[in-house]
């Protein structure tokens, strides 16, 4: 590999980055992590570097300042997390009302559609009608 690994045990990088053994299993699958068993009989995968810098630096410190100097005011009114899952959930809900409103129209233009088949088809019947009777009937009614 180019890029710098570590080489950690599932449980080691579960814990590295935050997520289960069974995730780390799936991402180190789906990543193609070289993998080897340790002398321990454990299995350890060949962890990039850049992924656990990621989660060392989303990481909040565990032992925040405790002087009243570095404490930030907190404000009175919460804002809830933004969820991109939350989001596209909307957007996704918001399209599904549009497509039902089109679905409407479309069954409303359908149904018209019907309606004036079924008056043509009237219509012609009626003609044809008239053009099968001979003309002697047609003039004298």
């Amino acid at each position: 590999m180019t890029e710098s690994t570590v080489w950690m045990s599932y449980a080691e990088a579960a814990e590295a980055l935050g997520i289960s053994a069974a995730s780390v299993k799936q991402k180190a699958r789906r990543g193609r992590w070289p993998r080897q068993v340790g002398n321990d009989g454990k299995a350890r995968v060949a962890v990039p570097s850049d992924l656990l810098e990621v989660k060392q630096a989303t990481t909040p410190a565990t032992n925040p300042p405790t002087s009243p100097d570095t404490t930030l005011p907190t404000s009175t009114v919460s804002t809830p997390p933004v969820n991109p899952v939350h989001e596209a959930l909307a957007r996704l809900e918001g399209e599904v009302v549009g497509l039902r409103l089109a679905l409407d129209a479309e069954r409303r233009r359908a149904d018209a559609a019907e309606a004036r088949v079924v008056e043509l088809r009237e219509d012609r019947d009626r003609w044809h009608g008239l053009a099968v009777r001979p003309w002697w009937r047609r003039l004298v009614g």
